[in-house]
């Protein structure tokens, strides 16, 4: 795993070393699943309206080829919030992962009408 990789930013909360070591060992788990892994990208928030008061969000961003995975988690643990973040992510890779490998193994039928093709001398 390769820390320029991982990008980890806090939003009215200061990221401490504790919390981005947390963030480094959760997500090491995503890389050694996933190795087509171009960047990861965490943003943590903690609320400020008076009515979520104590609230954290975890949101993560995954480029990968294709679409990028977006996921967002909310609760009033922050480390809670980085553990489930963490778990959705590595859901949502291993269904991409699933997805692809099932598209490889049952390629569709093509269907070419009215086409002359020689046959193979034997």
């Amino acid at each position: 795993m390769d820390n320029q990789n991982i990008i980890i930013t806090g939003l009215h909360l200061a990221v401490t070393d504790a919390i981005r070591s947390r963030i480094n060992t959760k997500l090491e788990k995503l890389f050694n699943h996933e190795w087509h892994i171009q960047q990861v990208r965490i943003e943590i928030e903690q609320t400020n309206a008076p009515s979520h008061a104590d609230e954290f969000s975890a949101k993560g961003h995954v480029e990968v080829k294709g679409k990028p995975i977006v996921i967002t988690e909310t609760g009033n643990d922050l480390y809670h919030c980085i553990n489930i973040l963490v778990e959705k992510l590595d859901r949502k890779l291993r269904q991409r992962a699933e997805k692809i490998r099932s598209n490889r193994k049952h390629p569709h039928a093509i269907e070419i009408e009215n086409a002359d093709i020689p046959k193979a001398n034997d």
